[in-house]
């Protein structure tokens, strides 16, 4: 019967404690341009490409990137460029491709949504091409 007390000793703790909730950073654009754009993204580490195509006044998450289990604030880009997006192409439906810089993180609006979650959002316009 010794066992049971020195098993509840080292298996309760880590049930009370948790182990924390992981911590995500969301990638959105949004289309306010008056043509459909499509966007090629990749995350950093990502090998694969993801397309989408992203119609006027309409906004899509390009991606989502997993950082660990602190404070969102911790990582919150503080770069000129965003360095969770490997690669990020927009172009209009004639494959015209976007001049402006788009990884540029002054251009991205930054919202923490919980102590966990954090969004970056942005917006294209027609000045952007």
């Amino acid at each position: 019967m010794r066992v049971l007390p020195i098993f509840l000793f080292f298996a309760v703790p880590p049930l009370l404690l948790g182990c924390g909730e992981h911590t995500t950073v969301t990638y959105k654009l949004r289309n306010i341009a008056t043509d459909p754009v499509i966007v090629v993204s990749a995350p950093r580490g990502q090998v694969k490409n993801d397309t989408f195509v992203i119609r006027y006044n309409e906004t899509r998450t390009i991606a989502v990137v997993g950082q660990g289990n602190g404070h969102v604030s911790q990582y919150k880009e503080t770069g000129a460029s965003l360095h969770d997006l490997a690669r990020l192409e927009v172009y209009t439906a004639d494959t015209t491709a976007y001049t402006a810089d788009l990884k540029a993180t002054a251009r991205w609006a930054y919202t923490e949504r919980y102590k966990h979650a954090g969004e970056y959002l942005l917006t294209l316009t027609t000045k952007d091409r």
